[in-house]
């Protein structure tokens, strides 16, 4: 992002009293602006008919209490506070108007919180936060909501499982967090099946030898070092971590999250609706806890990201231009 100013749009509920950012979040947060000499603007999607008598009474009480929120958050800057009218009333419309606004302003990065909806509520009605997450073309930061004692965004965690779109999302990642000067944690989460890992064709379990896991080890430990290398070269300190388990992610990297004091999670998060419905998602379990704010980079933000990486190759002097 250097010698570019970055835009973020700033998704608010004025209406949702849940709305309460921790301090040192706040404070990185305005330090993250500042630092790049970026913009801020701030938008609620006010989803309403205007067949009501009474909308134009809603829409300029939303413009308030959104104004009013935009104000108690003291950025010490300016910051538009725009309205959008969405009259589908569902959280899909109501997230494609955001991403059309955010597409409109050319913005870097959305900022939004999550009330992170009970299960049954999610399958039914959907979630406008996960939906932007599949949708948006940049990277999604979710907002930590539960009070941090430690200081703001200064360490921070990247969990990966050194994919193609973990790879692409680490380098966004690095360009977008490097402003604060971090201490990054690079967790690779070996998922190591029981002593059984599966089952012959005669019906015998198929035992894995203990070497096999400790070159898988080692092979992680030589990709995470050349993170390690990667990060440094963008100007960040790093060191890389390899933690073993079952099942659960998540679990491991939350605990880890906490040994670690972790402000922030960065992470890519490629699963399609229908995989999260069967199998969850890391990434939306850890966004749900509000414990954590959780730097998304998600499906179409990884198709854009290729197609402009084959622009790039083709084209490098137009671009460059």
């Amino acid at each position: 992002m250097s010698g570019k100013q970055m835009k973020i749009l700033l998704a608010i509920d004025p209406f949702e009293k849940k709305f309460k950012p921790s301090r040192a979040a706040l404070i990185d947060l305005h330090q993250w602006v500042k630092r790049f000499a970026g913009r801020v603007e701030a938008v609620y999607v006010l989803s309403e008919s205007d067949q009501d008598p009474r909308f134009n009474q809603t829409y300029t009480h939303a413009y308030d209490q959104l104004k009013k929120v935009v104000d108690d958050l003291h950025f010490g800057i300016p910051v538009p506070t725009k309205v959008i009218w969405d009259n589908k009333r569902d959280s899909h419309h109501a997230s494609n108007a955001l991403l059309e606004h955010a597409k409109l302003m050319g913005a870097d990065l959305i900022l939004v919180s999550s009330r992170g909806r009970k299960w049954m509520s999610r399958m039914v009605l959907g979630s406008f936060a996960e939906n932007l997450m599949l949708k948006s073309p940049v990277p999604i930061l979710f907002f930590g909501l539960a009070p941090i004692l430690h200081s703001g965004f200064h360490r921070v965690m990247f969990p990966t499982d050194f994919s193609p779109a973990s790879k692409i999302a680490f380098k966004q990642f690095l360009n977008q967090v490097k402003a604060f000067d971090p201490d990054l944690l690079i967790l690779n989460v070996e998922q190591y099946p029981g002593i059984i890992s599966g089952y012959s064709l005669t019906g015998v379990g198929a035992y894995l030898p203990e070497v096999y896991w400790k070159i898988q080890k080692e092979a992680s430990i030589s990709e995470g070092e050349a993170w390690v290398d990667e990060a440094a070269r963008a100007g960040v300190r790093a060191r890389f971590l390899v933690e073993e388990c079952g099942t659960e992610v998540a679990s491991i990297i939350k605990r880890v999250a906490d040994q670690e004091s972790i402000a922030l999670i960065g992470l890519a998060s490629v699963r399609t609706e229908l995989d999260r419905l069967i199998m969850g998602s890391v990434s939306t379990q850890l966004f749900r806890s509000s414990k954590y704010s959780v730097w998304v980079f998600g499906p179409h933000a990884f198709e854009v990201s290729k197609q402009i990486n084959q622009i790039e190759k083709q084209h490098p002097s137009e671009m460059s231009s």
